[in-house]
């Protein structure tokens, strides 16, 4: 497996994990309970984690597949 291969796979995971925790998001804004915004901040939290860690991994990508194109 190459090493672009390897990031899609992280990248592609990564993705669904923050599609994941935005639909959490959405649910919690539905709900008005107690315990709510405990929850909320710890989903928006994940959230912005994994959205940095996502652009990361394209930021990774987009060097290795430069340095590919220039060999």
């Amino acid at each position: 497996m190459s090493l672009i291969d390897t990031l899609e796979y992280f990248i592609d995971d990564t993705q669904a994990h923050v599609c994941d925790l935005e639909w959490e998001i959405r649910e919690e804004t539905n709900y008005d309970n107690e315990g709510h915004d405990d929850r909320m901040n710890y989903f928006c939290e994940e959230y912005d984690e994994h959205k940095a860690r996502l652009e990361d991994l394209k930021q990774i990508k987009s060097v290795i597949e430069h340095l590919e194109a220039n060999k």
